[in-house]
């Protein structure tokens, strides 16, 4: 619902992520080298809502403001309480629990731009922060997609993701992936 007459307008918005396939932390050090599994589905995964205010310029610029988010995170029990667990080692959660309440400001964002002709770059951004933990903490979730269509029958993507969260690990994780298609219709 639209505020006046204004580019702002109430919102509430919903928010679920988690990944597909397991993922490993490496021991580089280990002859040979050996991979432990640290994620898999929904381990973890992050369920956020909240109402907000969304300012729409177009659908290429908005900007969605959710001061009283809500945002839950699930996990694999049996990590949570292996003997000699760390309390809030995985993902932030506690010993012998599968989930985490957090309470926090969600600010979310979304620029797409014509960077040259046939190049369109789209830009995302979440970012969080816990008002009950570390409130200074912010997590952030930046994704840059940069479409390029070469000619009518190629096109490519050039994609760079920025994640940070001190409950997942203390440092930025990277992802890049770079995509080449061929189009054709039937």
């Amino acid at each position: 619902r639209q505020i006046g007459e204004s580019l702002w307008s109430y919102s509430f918005f919903t928010n679920f992520r988690t990944q597909f396939d397991k993922g490993y932390v490496y021991d580089d050090d280990a002859s040979p080298i050996t991979r432990t599994e640290f994620t898999r589905f929904m381990s973890p995964g992050y369920l956020q809502f909240g109402p907000g205010f969304l300012w729409k310029k177009d659908d290429n610029l908005k900007f969605n403001i959710a001061p009283a988010t809500a945002r839950f995170i699930f996990v694999n029990k049996d990590v949570t309480s292996t003997p000699g667990y760390e309390v809030g080692a995985y993902f932030g959660v506690d010993a012998n629990k599968s989930n985490r309440f957090e309470f926090g400001a969600a600010l979310t964002g979304y620029a797409k731009f014509e960077l040259f002709e046939n190049i369109v770059m789209e830009n995302v951004i979440n970012l969080y922060s816990n008002y009950i933990e570390d409130a200074k903490n912010v997590d952030v979730d930046y994704t840059m997609n940069l479409v390029m269509k070469v000619n009518r029958y190629i096109s490519a993507n050039l994609i760079f993701q920025a994640i940070y969260d001190d409950n997942a690990v203390k440092g930025f994780q990277i992802r890049e992936v770079f995509g080449v298609g061929i189009n054709f219709g039937l």
